[in-house]
């Protein structure tokens, strides 16, 4: 099933025949049927409650997030595979939508991971819950 920015863009591409010839809708110009870039980021919006190009940069955010958990990639080259542009700008726009740095949030979710891994030296082991271990809790 499409997500709805997918819905979006196939009638934004093709769905405006529906209103050829009026008021001005439709392929009364020379747009083959499209929607204008107004019509379109109205529609988009009202669908996913966001812009098209904040659409993006969240769903390239995400890709990084996936990549800097999952790879070990410089992160200038998850940059260019999540699609921005700009190496430089990468970090700041990151920051904007997760709140801190690719770079922290790599050594934090690495940190986690090995947190999670195995439990720390000397740490007491907890008894898992039971008939017997709620007994000697009374």
């Amino acid at each position: 099933m499409p997500t709805p920015p997918e819905r979006v863009a196939r009638r934004a591409a093709g769905g405006g025949r529906e209103h050829a010839g009026r008021d001005g809708h439709g392929t009364d110009g020379d747009d083959g049927g499209r929607d204008s870039e107004r019509t379109f980021s109205r529609r988009f919006r009202e669908q996913t409650g966001t812009t098209p190009l904040q659409w993006l940069l969240r769903a390239r955010v995400r890709r990084a997030r996936f990549l800097l958990e999952s790879s070990d990639h410089s992160v200038e080259r998850i940059a260019r595979q999540a699609g921005f542009g700009s190496p430089t700008a990468f970090p700041e726009r990151f920051r904007k939508v997760v709140g801190t740095t690719p770079y922290a949030h790599r050594a934090a979710f690495l940190g986690r991971r090995d947190a999670s891994a195995a439990p720390t030296q000397g740490a007491p082991r907890r008894a898992p819950p039971g008939p017997d271990r709620a007994a000697q809790l009374r």
